[in-house]
């Protein structure tokens, strides 16, 4: 499902040049979850955004399924968002004007405009997070727990190959937080999708397949 080789990013600040990703090389297998764990600023976001497509690596390959990014033009990369990937992203990305059901259609509606089994599949997965009654609310009027679980729930919905998940658990209680990763475990069995975590919490490698660890851009297996 993924294979990385020879990554390499880098940011530009004045005349300094900061190596983030360097020399990455990564490999799993569909249907399985990955947990990447590592200090702040060890480079582990970067990592997802390039897989996700939202950055570009500045050398290096990878292929995520039938997907060559480093060969992709914009319009690609995008497509390829919209149909494969659901992001989780640790600040929400929430969008304050639209209710909570509206934010979850909003995954979907890059590929169509959402339908009525779009909504009740929209509801469903907001039951399963414990949200249903929520429906109808804006962010704003909801805990910052509920915004996590309002955004791993729009990252379900459209039912990707790959989800990505930056802090999934970070703004939750622990009983709820083990509700959320019984979630994802679930749609990776039942869906065959693909899980990539990068976390600072290290409960969440016993529920990985792999396990890796991120050092000053290096990413290098470890044990759970």
């Amino acid at each position: 499902m993924i294979e990385i080789s020879h990554l390499y990013k880098g940011y530009k600040s004045g005349d300094n040049n900061t190596l983030v990703l360097n020399d990455v090389k990564f490999s799993l297998p569909a249907g399985s979850m990955a947990v990447i764990r590592g200090m702040s600023g060890s480079g582990k976001t970067t990592l997802l955004n390039v897989l996700g497509g939202l950055d570009r690596a500045d050398s290096g390959q990878i292929r995520v399924g039938e997907w060559y990014l480093e060969q992709m033009d914009n319009a690609a990369l995008g497509h390829y968002r919209a149909r494969d990937v659901g992001f989780i992203f640790q600040f929400h990305n929430l969008i304050p004007t639209l209710t909570v059901l509206e934010n979850l259609l909003t995954s979907i509606e890059p590929v169509r405009h959402p339908n009525a089994e779009d909504k009740e599949l929209a509801m469903d997965y907001l039951e399963k997070v414990g949200l249903a009654a929520f429906a109808m609310r804006f962010p704003a009027r909801l805990s910052g727990g509920q915004q996590q679980r309002v955004a791993i729930a729009r990252a379900l919905l459209k039912e990707p190959k790959l989800i990505l998940a930056d802090e999934p658990t970070g703004s939750l209680d622990e009983d709820t937080g083990l509700q959320v990763i019984a979630l994802l475990q679930q749609m990776q069995r039942q869906k065959n999708v693909t899980l990539v975590i990068v976390t600072h919490n290290p409960d969440l490698s016993q529920y990985a397949d792999s396990n890796y660890e991120m050092r000053a851009g290096r990413l290098q297996a470890s044990h759970a």
